[in-house]
Formats: structure tokens, C-alpha cells, sequence
């Protein structure tokens, strides 16, 4: 064991003077090996503290409580301004996806007006020509620009790759329709891509007014006021599931068109969510454990983790 004069020594050589382990030894006639076990030992004897001073504690702290309790592999919790929330949030949501297309080369996206702001975010000089698959048909006729067709292709173009569009409704009235869209070739092609897919990017669905398929068009009262009656807090790619996280199986599910999350053969499913998220159907959606990643705001984290019961 060395002295601790000694450790003192190797120590303010290393940190504060920032000479190499290789200067040192020549400058005080010792091995390699020798300072870097110095160095270590001098941590051990509490001589050399390190400290990380961060501005993201708070966030970390959020994110490792969130991973903890819900099992996910990922979470990134962001600090939004106060006077663009929803524009912050999409670009910190765009700096920390972008690097994940060089990695992921088939990405599935859902529908939703978070996931179209950062489609529209997105850099057009990432060129990581990745090809591009929506999860679910049309919903509805009104807010175009929200459909998983639309995300799709706005992603391709930013990213130099291609797209593929499903060209049929979201939900339709008759279950039978609904059996006979599944067989046509066209969407069948699609759908097959979807579960194919390599990285899926999905939104969580409340079940009430606020839910982009009612504001859309494609539910009606009664469908959320049945969706209600049988427990259910929210939708994840076309699948819907209780606060528990337990996934139900009601008749509107026989007349959707679009890929279920337990479809997925091999996907990172990651999932995003605003301020403007429904907590419940959040923890819900958590709950099912088929989420991978989480991108959240901060309140919306602490709004979660006390939802959950956590402090």
C-alpha cells in the first residue's frame, strides 16, 4: 500500500495538473501500472472524491425512478420552456431519436399530434435513408396531418428514406369490412412490414374527448362511453388496456385497422408523451410492460410517479 503523501502526489499530477499516466511514471520513475493502481487507491481512501455537477439531477432522478418502477430500459425526461412547451419538447424528443435511425433501419409509426411535431422537427440533414411503415389506417377525416400515413412520409423525407401508406380507415362500422380489409393484398403487405419493424414510435391514447381518434372523427360518443363502461383508460397501437395494464378485448377491436402491440416481433417500442398527456392512460400503457423507452416532460413525470404512489 502506498503512502498517502504519495497518493496526494500522483493524484494532483493526474487531476490537476492533467499529466498522463505515462508522464507520470516517467516524471516520477514509476510503472504505468503502478499510477493507475495509485490512482485507484487513492479513490478507495476517499483522497481523490469525484463529483459530477449536473443541471440534469432533477430529470436523472425522474428517469431512474420512472425505469424502476415500470421496468423500462429508457427513459428521458426533459425540462420544457415555459413559453413553447409542446416546440421544446419535440426537439429535445429529436435529438435524442435521431441517433437511433443510423441503428434501427425499419421504423414503425403510430398516429397522433405529438408524433407529427417532432416528425416536423426532425433535421433534414440526417439522410439515414430508413424506411418507414404507419401502424394504423386513416382516422377519420379531419386532422390529416396527425395520420400515421402522414408521419410516415414526412420522417421518410427528412430522412432520405421510403414510406409506405396504408390506405384504408382506422375503424370501420361493420366487423365483417373489417375481416375482408385485413385479406386485401395492399394492406395485408403493410400490415406485415409493421410487425416487421425494427423500432416502433408510439403515442398513448386517452379514452375520452381528448383523444385524437374522437377529435378526428373516427370514434364516436358511444364507442368512448362503452370503452368506459368496460374499464378501459387507454390505447397503444390499436390495443386497449385497463389502469392496471391488463389488455382488454372489446368489440371496437374487431373493427380496427392497424397493427396490435403484441404483433411486434422484435421491436424497440418507444413510447412519447407530452404535457398534455392523460396520466392514467400513461400508467396504464407502462403497466401492459410492453413499452421499451419513455421520452416524458418533467411534469408529466411527476405527475406519473405520483399517480403511481411515489413520492
Amino acid at each position: 500500500m502506498s503512502n498517502a503523501r504519495d497518493l496526494v502526489k500522483v493524484s494532483r499530477l493526474f487531476y490537476l495538473d492533467s499529466l498522463s499516466q505515462k508522464e507520470i511514471s516517467e516524471k516520477l520513475g514509476i510503472s504505468r501500472p503502478q499510477v493507475c493502481r495509485m490512482l485507484q487507491e487513492a479513490r478507495n481512501q476517499g483522497i481523490v472524491k469525484i463529483t459530477i455537477d449536473s443541471p440534469f439531477d432533477r430529470e436523472d432522478y425522474l428517469a431512474e425512478k420512472l425505469e424502476r418502477i415500470f421496468g423500462l430500459r429508457t427513459v428521458y425526461v426533459y425540462k420544457t420552456l415555459e413559453n413553447e412547451r409542446d416546440e421544446s419538447f419535440y426537439k429535445q424528443c429529436v435529438r435524442d431519436l435521431t441517433p437511433f435511425f443510423k441503428k434501427y433501419s425499419r421504423i414503425a409509426v403510430m398516429s397522433g399530434r405529438t408524433l407529427w411535431g417532432i416528425a416536423c422537427m426532425l433535421p433534414d440533414t440526417v439522410k439515414t435513408g430508413n424506411s418507414f411503415v404507419p401502424l394504423a389506417g386513416i382516422s377519420g377525416s379531419r386532422g390529416q396531418s396527425f395520420q400515421a400515413n402522414e408521419i410516415a412520409r414526412e420522417m421518410a423525407m427528412r430522412a432520405g428514406g421510403s414510406f409506405a401508406t396504408l390506405n384504408t380507415p382506422l375503424l370501420v362500422r361493420n366487423p365483417d369490412l373489417g375481416r375482408l380489409l385485413y385479406q386485401d393484398p395492399g394492406i395485408s403487405e403493410i400490415l406485415e412490414e409493421g410487425r416487421n419493424a425494427d423500432l416502433a414510435l408510439v403515442g398513448i391514447g386517452s379514452v375520452d374527448e381528448n383523444s385524437g381518434s374522437y377529435r378526428s372523427g373516427a370514434y364516436l360518443r358511444e364507442d368512448i362511453d362503452v370503452l368506459r363502461s368496460q374499464g378501459i383508460v387507454g390505447s397503444m397501437c390499436c390495443s386497449f388496456f385497463d389502469r392496471e395494464g391488463a389488455f382488454r378485448e372489446p368489440e371496437i377491436s374487431r373493427r380496427l385497422i392497424g397493427i396490435r402491440i403484441s404483433e411486434f416481433r422484435h421491436a424497440v417500442v418507444w413510447a412519447f408523451a407530452g404535457d398534455a398527456a392523460d396520466v392514467g392512460a400513461l400508467s396504464g400503457a407502462l403497466r401492459t410492460r410492453r413499452v421499451n423507452s419513455l421520452s416524458v416532460t418533467e411534469a408529466t413525470a411527476e405527475a406519473l410517479l405520483k399517480f403511481s404512489g411515489e413520492s
